[in-house]
């Protein structure tokens, strides 16, 4: 078979209607988020079917896969504070194409059919939103970081591309996000993704490595100190972003916001009167010892009603958590969560325990060991405010942290 893309085309060998009998549909976002979603799309079943029709070992096409569907959302994700650009790609995401076809049976996407051309075809206009005239380029970088023939580069990334756009229309509908909305995600996402990428690809698409991450970024800065105005701009640039971010997701309206450069150099942004303030006060203050007493409430953690899910624009409060915590690694802390008096005591006290697990688990996977993390869940004790008016039951349904040791 042969699918265009843009700047060339890429064939492939063609598996019969027969073969096409696993469902290999693309999953929701999982509990662990929105980057932890689109790396599940690379299972067994999909290297498998991929591999048959490149003509390639599973290994590499697992090494191509893995890097073509970060390059996608970390273009996408660096280019999140566009409106514009934005609304084009949630219209893109929202055609049904993108539900019936790109979202669809992943060995469709490998073989001939009506079905299979408009969902590939959608997916080339979605690489060349991202790509432009780079995407040749792109497909054949990523040949050479997976060790196969440039034309299984560019077929890869053709796949990867429905893909990605099935994902991230899937996480439109389930999340109930606009434009606004799906750029604070990609935004608050951006470093994790930005650091899954090869250093070569992440040339070639014009992201520089020193914006994968904080530990590229040093990394960077260490080596290449001809080049420190520039990447000082880049950082700003980043911090920027992110009070975009946040002011997207919390409305327009007047917010006290301190920027901050933490130890290591990580630029840090975040509301006055925020979490992230309180615990950099208590690390940082000499006087103040750890105390058992000494809690400190989330300020914009959300969860979906009666579930230890959380929503994804609760992200940039924990990447901010997660920075604090790298920039003091001798810092441990509790998590502790809690709920109204309303229902069933047992029922309360097992879902403020999962609330508080799912915290942890979320700073796990934004780098911090679990060995620094503990999770316990009190249900309806040491209420803060009184039960028995709404606000009061609203302020006690709360996630805090404590920090066990400095």
């Amino acid at each position: 078979m042969k699918i265009d893309v843009p700047g060339g085309s890429f064939g492939c060998t063609k598996i019969s209607d027969e073969e096409v009998t696993m469902d290999t549909t693309i999953p929701m976002q999982p509990s662990g988020g929105f980057v932890e979603g689109f790396r599940a799309l690379i299972t067994p079943e999909v290297v498998s079917k991929a591999s048959t029709a490149f003509g390639e070992s599973e290994s590499a096409v697992t090494k191509g896969l893995s890097a073509a569907l970060p390059a996608l959302f970390g273009v996408l994700a660096s280019k999140a504070s566009d409106r514009s650009f934005m609304s084009r790609i949630v219209d893109m995401v929202r055609d049904p194409v993108a539900e019936t076809s790109a979202a669809g049976n992943v060995s469709q996407i490998l073989t001939t059919g009506e079905s299979a051309t408009t969902g590939m075809s959608l997916g080339n206009r979605f690489m060349s939103a991202l790509f432009g005239s780079n995407t040749e380029t792109v497909g054949r970088a990523l040949s050479s970081y997976a060790g196969v023939r440039p034309s299984t580069g560019a077929s890869m990334l053709g796949l990867a591309a429905p893909l990605a756009l099935g994902y991230l229309g899937k996480t439109v509908r389930s999340e109930g996000l606009d434009a606004t909305s799906l750029s604070t995600m990609l935004l608050v996402q951006k470093n994790r993704i930005l650091g899954l990428i090869p250093r070569s690809i992440l040339n070639i698409v014009g992201i520089g490595p020193q914006m994968a991450d904080a530990t590229t970024m040093r990394t960077t800065e260490a080596t290449s100190r001809g080049s420190s105005g520039w990447m000082w701009f880049l950082a700003a640039l980043l911090g920027l972003l992110a009070i975009w971010g946040l002011y997207s997701a919390y409305g327009r309206r007047t917010v006290d916001y301190v920027s901050r450069t933490l130890p290591g150099g990580v630029q840090l942004q975040y509301m006055r009167t925020g979490v992230e303030g309180k615990l950099l006060n208590f690390i940082e203050d000499p006087t103040m010892t750890v105390d058992k007493d000494a809690w400190f409430d989330f300020d914009r953690l959300l969860f979906e009603t009666d579930s230890a899910t959380i929503k994804p624009e609760s992200h940039v409060q924990l990447n901010n958590i997660a920075a604090i915590m790298q920039a003091y690694p001798s810092v441990h802390i509790k998590v502790g969560g809690y709920t109204d008096s309303s229902g069933d005591a047992q029922a309360n006290l097992k879902l403020s325990q999962d609330r508080a697990g799912s915290v942890v688990r979320e700073l796990n996977s934004m780098g911090i060991s679990p060995e620094r993390l503990t999770a316990e869940g009190y249900g309806m004790e040491h209420p803060i405010a009184d039960n028995s008016t709404a606000e009061g039951r609203a302020q006690n349904r709360r996630v805090a942290i404590r920090v066990v040791e400095k």
